[in-house]
């Protein structure tokens, strides 16, 4: 958040980075949350209510791409890129499958259903 011209001394740079270190940092949350569904990040737990629910480092990511952005819809294309990256070997099967699998795992038995598809759109984390 700071930008030094050029040309510029080295005292200079030297203050602007001891100043900029003694600035607090800005703390990410080690636990994420939306509706009664909760991800403490630091130990990969996740629980919706009391039920904890063993996730795949797939279903995991997935399920944090939602929960980062509720409400948010995603196509399969985003969601291919945004969880498996540009350099991937699926196809858009892959994020119907893997949705699937998360929705048996993080909807089953609990209401409301979270994962939502929205029609001609893709899917989005909701929970009304």
């Amino acid at each position: 958040d700071d930008y030094i011209p050029k040309p510029f001394e080295m005292s200079e740079l030297a203050a602007r980075l001891h100043s900029a270190l003694r600035r607090p940092r800005l703390e990410q949350p080690s636990i994420v949350s939306y509706a009664d569904l909760t991800i403490d990040l630091d130990r990969r737990d996740v629980k919706r209510g009391d039920r904890r629910i063993d996730l795949s480092a797939r279903e995991y990511a997935l399920l944090l791409t939602f929960v980062r952005n509720p409400e948010r819809v995603f196509t399969r294309d985003q969601l291919l890129d945004l969880v498996w990256g540009t350099d991937r070997d699926v196809g858009p099967g892959a994020v119907e499958t893997y949705v699937s699998y998360l929705r048996a795992k993080i909807d089953a038995g609990f209401e409301p259903k979270l994962i939502r598809t929205i029609r001609g759109a893709g899917y989005a984390l909701r929970a009304h």
